[in-house]
């Protein structure tokens, strides 16, 4: 059954978790950090595999936690994506030589590494497939048969996104891949909760991963962009009902390193804009050693940009990773998040916002 319905109308907790990508001390240490009990529900919404530093261990990991009877795992459409083509053997050998680009780990490749071998060993991808079945069907039969949607009292819990008017069988993909669903979205009765779409994608004056309540169409937003961002979290979302009343909370998760300031540096105070991915076009009005004076081409706003960030191509430019215009002029002593240098940038969190300081303000 692709669908999933408890009738509990008062008196829960659920915690909510989407898009972990392989990264299973993430989710390990999220799980020691909530503490559930046996009555709590745990769903995850998908997208447990793929693109982190290890999937398989990730994946046994999911198994240890099914074993209680309130975890539910859902389908993502990283789940669909392998199953639907290391399954087909149709289809084996142009998804062999997609996995051959090594763009970035499957499932496929962290099962692999346990028989010291690699994509690179197979000549065909019915070759693979046959592997893989002969190894490790299990797995893969798991992946397949996974629901994709829980209904549960107010609330409808998908990957991607949901629509009245889509089947849950013959358009599962739909359900699982809904890229820009709150744009698309029409308003919804039940509350819809979805991973898929870092929530960072969804706003433009600050770089936060905290989840994203769209009170206008009844959906709560909660992927914290974990292997898909350099400032990637874990969020866990937490649902509670008693007596009637409704209650929301979350709890993030980063393995970033903490930091102290010790070094002042003197920033420019400016309009704050968010330039996510694939919005990264920009133009140069003054070129500086460390920062950059640049137009935004889309919006036309103007912003100061680390010139290390910025990449040219056949005389155009653009950015080289999520950026915020956001600069942190804090007191000596200040402790921060470091989430990634690039040259003379540092981009920390502070509290619960991204921005950058420069790299040689910081303790070694």
């Amino acid at each position: 059954m692709n669908e999933r319905i408890i009738h509990k109308r008062d008196n829960y907790k659920v915690v909510v978790m989407s898009d972990v990508h392989g990264h299973h001390k993430h989710l390990k240490a999220m799980v020691q950090k909530l503490k559930l009990s046996d009555e709590d529900y745990l769903i995850i919404l998908g997208d447990f595999i793929n693109r982190g530093p290890d999937s398989y261990k990730t994946y046994t990991y999911i198994r240890e936690l099914e074993k209680c009877p309130n975890t539910i795992i859902l389908k993502g459409n990283h789940e669909a994506f392998i199953t639907n083509h290391l399954l087909n053997t149709e289809i084996t050998d142009d998804f062999l030589r997609w996995l051959k680009l090594d763009r970035y780990e499957t499932i496929i490749t962290s099962l692999l590494k346990r028989h010291q071998k690699s994509v690179h060993d197979f000549v065909s991808g019915n070759e693979l497939h046959d592997f893989m079945l002969y190894h490790h069907e299990d797995v893969f039969t798991y992946l397949k048969n996974l629901p994709i949607i829980v209904h549960f009292d107010d609330f409808i819990f998908v990957h991607g996104g949901y629509d009245l008017r889509f089947h849950p069988i013959q358009d599962e993909i739909k359900f699982l891949k809904y890229d820009h669903f709150i744009e698309r979205s029409p308003v919804q009765e039940k509350k819809i909760i979805v991973g898929h779409w870092p929530v960072s994608n969804l706003r433009n004056t600050c770089y936060t991963n905290v989840p994203v309540f769209n009170d206008d169409k009844n959906i709560i937003s909660i992927d914290g962009g974990l292997g898909v961002k350099s400032a990637g979290e874990l969020n866990a979302f937490i649902i509670e009902k008693r007596q009637g009343k409704i209650s929301y909370d979350y709890i993030q998760y980063n393995d970033f390193e903490k930091k102290v300031i010790t070094n002042e540096y003197k920033f420019p105070v400016e309009e704050t804009l968010l330039l996510n991915y694939t919005d990264w076009d920009v133009e140069i009005i003054e070129v500086g050693d460390i920062m950059t004076r640049c137009r935004h081409i889309s919006s036309g706003k103007e912003l100061t940009i680390f010139s290390c960030l910025l990449k040219e191509k056949d005389g155009k430019y653009h950015l080289a990773t999520t950026y915020v215009n956001n600069f942190y002029n804090l007191d000596l002593g200040t402790e921060v998040a470091l989430c990634q240098t690039y040259g003379e940038a540092a981009l920390v969190k502070f509290e619960e916002n991204f921005g950058w300081v420069m790299a040689s303000q910081i303790n070694e």
